[in-house]
């Protein structure tokens, strides 16, 4: 039953194919076409007359979409055409909405699945859950992808299976390192349930080396091939800087900014209209960062 549960919950998901999708879509369909096009060590490089939606997820990601663009040039070639702007054919539409289906079925089904009885009651708050049915399945994203890795590292903290928690973890960050945001939570469970135990050293050890080869396998297939074309330290740049961006793909993300940031923005904007001046704001429908008054963020 657990397994039907995921395959009419598909079903219900295909119906939805054509219906509204944000630019998240030609945000993905321009990193298929980024990572068949050029050479690894350039993913993450600027060039000119390039489209808007430049890849500034992970190495892991990008390997992931690299993955997929084989796939893609079969169905449609011009899927994977980088001078495409903003392409959605039928063939696109279904090949992207089919990936994302797919990745949702194995990975977060196969991880709820582990993590649990498998029953159907346990797979349906995932496999029929209304946020990611709007969010990937209509919106477009991979959430399915990266919840499933997600629910894996909690379900092997809860086993006591530490070593693996801390891999599916670091492999976490390596796909989307939005989940920065937890890891001194996941960290500090870490030293206090593996390390303090002891002998701490040797059980330090154990989890750094873990998590640190595992980062190393996912930045590697970037970091290699630009160390080979000897741009290692450009390519770790401009990683940094699409990952971290402080200045036009802003701190504050359009108008939504649950962070610090977005309260230094807010006094800029205070500051700004006590001293009269009638700036466009910080935020302005774009995803940009704009201060007028305080020193703006840095590094670029």
């Amino acid at each position: 039953m657990y397994w039907r549960v995921w395959m009419v919950a598909a079903c219900v998901k295909v119906l939805l194919w054509p219906s509204y999708r944000s630019t998240d879509f030609d945000v993905h369909r321009n990193w298929l076409a980024i990572t068949h096009s050029r050479p690894a060590a350039e993913w993450y490089a600027d060039r000119p007359a390039q489209s808007e939606w430049t890849l500034d997820y992970p190495p892991l990601f990008a390997l992931f979409e690299r993955a997929l663009a084989p796939l893609a040039r079969r169905v449609d070639p011009n899927i994977v055409d980088e001078t495409q702007i903003d392409y959605a054919s039928v063939a696109c539409v279904r090949f992207q909405r089919a990936t994302v289906l797919a990745t949702e079925f194995v990975v977060l089904g196969g991880a709820v699945r582990a993590a649990t009885a498998g029953t159907a009651r346990d797979a349906a708050p995932f496999a029929l859950s209304a946020a990611l049915i709007a969010v990937d399945h209509v919106h477009f994203q991979y959430n399915g992808l990266v919840l499933g890795l997600l629910i894996f590292a909690l379900a092997s903290l809860r086993r006591g299976a530490h070593v693996p928690a801390a891999v599916a973890f670091a492999g976490l960050l390596c796909l989307k390192h939005l989940f920065l945001t937890i890891a001194p939570f996941f960290g500090v469970y870490l030293l206090r349930a593996h390390v303090a135990p002891g002998p701490v050293v040797q059980r330090f050890l154990e989890l750094g080396l873990a998590a640190g080869l595992t980062a190393v396998a996912c930045v590697s297939p970037l970091l290699g091939p630009a160390a080979a074309a000897g741009r290692a330290p450009a390519a770790f740049r401009e990683l940094l800087g699409r990952l971290f961006p402080f200045g036009d793909r802003g701190l504050v993300h359009s108008y939504w900014a649950p962070n610090a940031w977005a309260l230094y923005v807010f006094l800029d904007r205070v500051l700004a209209k006590a001293a009269g001046r009638g700036g466009g704001g910080a935020t302005r429908g774009l995803v940009e960062t704009k201060v007028e008054v305080l020193p703006g963020p840095g590094p670029k």
